[in-house]
């Protein structure tokens, strides 16, 4: 994930504009808009993982 602009929680954990997390092994996640932001969320096959 990609803050591209604004603050969100991700599982209760503050992101903002230019911050990133890798998420793995989560069934569930939380995301929710402090403000108004724009984020990206690439979602991968295992197949792409890194350090298999």
């Amino acid at each position: 994930m990609f803050v591209i602009d604004g603050n969100i929680r991700l599982n209760n954990k503050e992101m903002k504009t230019r911050d990133a997390a890798r998420i793995e092994n989560q069934n569930d996640i939380i995301i929710k808009a402090v403000v108004s932001t724009e984020l990206i969320l690439i979602d991968l096959p295992e197949k792409y993982a890194v350090n298999q």
